[in-house]
């Protein structure tokens, strides 16, 4: 069976290949389903070439049923693998812990470096703000996986409010802003890397006091602010002239500062 691909490589069906295992593989679809549709993939094909040969007029096969049916019997064959040795498939959300300090509240529960904190009191966590919002002194059931492995711990109630635990660093928003006067663009060679990262994130302003415009955030964002009651932040203002703030970021769709802060301030 030869199939006439002219000029078009097969980098493509590799590619098409790995993009659909990936979204089948991050799919909530039942194993069963899976293998099923699989092999009804898998003889489809097969009678296909056998007709094939019979019939030498029929057309080629197209590259998008050989990816998919690929693509289905590769993925099913994983969520089967995963099924059989009791494993999940890791959340998207999570936080790594990096470090638990000894005779803590994290320790004594069993908690490692390297666990990955899915949930707590039900509430998915994204960051250390979520693990310090959602914490209930009273009751903490943590959700968690290890080494593809899901496990759920209730800890007792603590008579501290620290669990003991270091998290790794959340991936900072970075700025997207041509700002006329950005002190990172004016900074000499030459110094450490830090120093370079143009932060643009929120949470960072109410960790740490960072300055931002605004300019980035979504719904979820908002949302997320206002139910976490996230303040102070610190914002840069510079002009409520919508189009002279617009040319002093170097952004031509720039929010309108005022609109934010009227949302912001009638939500507190």
């Amino acid at each position: 069976m030869a199939r006439d691909n002219g000029d078009q490589p097969d980098l493509i069906v590799v590619i098409g290949w790995v993009l659909l295992s990936l979204i089948f593989h991050r799919s909530k679809v039942e194993p069963l389903l899976l293998g099923k549709a699989a092999i009804a993939s898998q003889l489809l094909l097969l009678a296909y070439v056998l007709l094939s040969v019979t019939f030498t007029g029929l057309p080629p096969v197209h590259d998008a049923f050989i990816i998919l049916t690929a693509g289905l019997t590769a993925v099913s064959g994983l969520q089967y693998i995963y099924k059989d040795l009791n494993l999940q498939m890791p959340p998207k959300s999570g936080i790594e812990i990096e470090a638990v300090q000894k005779d803590s509240l994290a320790e004594q529960a069993g908690l490692q470096p390297g666990d990955l904190l899915a949930s707590i009191n039900g509430h998915k966590l994204h960051d250390a703000i979520d693990l310090m919002f959602h914490r209930d002194l009273d009751n903490v059931d943590l959700e968690f996986y290890r080494s593809g492995q899901k496990h759920k711990i209730t800890l007792p109630e603590p008579e501290e409010t620290d669990l003991g635990i270091t998290v790794k660093p959340f991936k900072v928003k970075t700025c997207k802003n041509n700002c006329v006067f950005c002190f990172v663009k004016q900074l000499p060679k030459g110094l450490r890397k830090t120093l370079y990262l143009k932060d643009e994130d929120y949470r960072l302003s109410f960790l740490y006091g960072n300055y931002i415009t605004l300019s980035n955030l979504d719904c979820r964002d908002r949302k997320r602010i206002i139910e976490q009651r996230l303040s102070p932040l610190y914002i840069s203002v510079h002009t409520t002239n919508k189009a002279l703030r617009a040319r002093m970021l170097g952004a031509l769709k720039a929010c309108d500062i005022m609109k934010e802060l009227e949302y912001f301030a009638s939500n507190r």
